[in-house]
């Protein structure tokens, strides 16, 4: 539903931020499950659409906090500190959002 909901009206950043939720929501499942690879793909779909909602609302206060809890996940998901930092970094981008978020 909601990534039909996101595709009929891409410039609506509620449906595009409902969308990015429940890739989260679902890779929290499929991580659970030890799906790893759907799991981190779910993560990085819905940092996908925040990262494309903070660059055209940069003063947005909660997109910060969402982008966070999307770095984290990647980051824990990966596994081992190897597998993060092949996985985009995610460690490091996590802690530079959050210590932004709280200027």
């Amino acid at each position: 539903m909601s990534e039909r909901l996101a595709a009929a009206d891409p410039g609506n950043a509620g449906w595009q931020r409902d969308l990015a939720v429940s890739y989260g929501r679902v890779a929290m499942v499929e991580a659970r499950q030890g799906a790893r690879d759907l799991a981190l793909r779910g993560f990085r779909n819905g940092r996908g659409i925040l990262a494309r909602l903070k660059a055209q609302s940069p003063d947005d206060a909660h997109l910060p906090e969402d982008l966070a809890w999307f770095e984290s996940q990647i980051s824990s998901s990966a596994g081992t500190v190897g597998d993060a930092l092949r996985y985009e970094g995610c460690l490091d981008r996590c802690g530079l959002i959050w210590a932004n978020a709280s200027v």
